[in-house]
């Protein structure tokens, strides 16, 4: 999510393409979004590197001085901002630790991974 929250704060232009977890895993070897630059044909799949992405190629093209100005302080990285990263990193991978052992769980309903997966969302291919 904070690549997307990224991109609306600094009003970047992207479109989302809904997409299953298995079919990504499948094609990319990787379950997570990605971000894909069509004039360079690059794909990008971590959330740092996506905001290095947009902070180095997408902040110099902002016409607007002081929007420009704001895009670029929210994605300077620095000691402080890159420690807050790695506490939030962890935080995330203790969540995606807990989530997985109750989805997995013996007993658990399959259903449930399944939805979690988009098998019941109507634009997933």
């Amino acid at each position: 999510e904070k690549v997307r929250w990224a991109l609306d704060l600094i009003e970047a232009p992207y479109e989302e393409v809904t997409m299953g977890g298995l079919i990504s895993a499948f094609f990319h070897g990787r379950s997570v979004p990605s971000m894909i630059d069509r004039k360079a044909c690059t794909r990008i799949g971590n959330s740092d590197e996506c905001l290095a992405y947009l902070s180095a190629v997408h902040c110099p093209t902002i016409a607007d001085a002081r929007a420009r100005a704001r895009a670029e302080a929210l994605l300077r990285r620095d000691e402080r901002t890159i420690a807050w990263e790695a506490k939030l990193s962890a935080l995330g991978h203790l969540v995606q630790g807990w989530a997985y052992y109750y989805v997995l769980a013996a007993g658990t309903s399959c259903r449930l991974c399944l939805t979690a997966w988009g098998a019941y969302e109507p634009l997933v291919p």
